[in-house]
């Protein structure tokens, strides 16, 4: 359907330029880069509760809408040194965010850039409400616009 818009809004305007002259031939072609998606590492650190991994599992699905991300998790007992995100660079992750879960009250999350080392942000989530998948979608709102400098939109209805 594209293909057939594009082509008639270029014989519009052939036909314009042109006036009543006849267009015998126009060629259009058109083209579209894919890019890859970034590899990002999201680390459940410390106790892996069914509670973190249910928050981890609809972070990873957030991050993942938009295509853009190709999102692992794995668990971690603990993050020790940068050492840890100097091996998740050998494996070809660029970005990571490691979340714990510190008391019953609240979650703490740290985005690092894996390549240089670098922690981009990090916060402290106090839960509000019960829902777990909320607390997800806050979360992953708080990190989006670090990744993409846009707003994030997963705690919307609409999303």
């Amino acid at each position: 359907m594209k293909k057939y818009s594009v082509l008639f809004l270029v014989m519009c305007f052939a036909h314009g330029m042109y006036g009543a002259e006849k267009v015998e031939s126009l060629e259009l072609a058109v083209s579209a880069q894919r890019h890859a998606k970034v590899k990002f590492l999201l680390g459940i650190v410390g106790d892996s509760s069914p509670t973190l991994v249910e928050l981890a599992s609809v972070i990873k699905n957030d991050l993942e809408f938009s295509g853009q991300f190709d999102v692992q998790v794995q668990t971690f007992p603990a993050i020790h040194s940068k050492k840890t995100v100097q091996e998740l660079a050998a494996k070809g992750f660029s970005l990571t965010a490691f979340i714990s879960a510190p008391d019953l009250r609240a979650f703490e999350w740290r985005l690092y850039d894996v390549p240089t080392l670098t922690m981009l942000k990090g916060q402290r989530y106090e839960k509000r409400g019960d829902a777990v998948r909320g607390w997800a979608h806050n979360i992953a709102d708080n990190i989006w616009p670090e990744l993409t400098a846009q707003e994030g939109f997963f705690s919307t209805k609409i999303a």
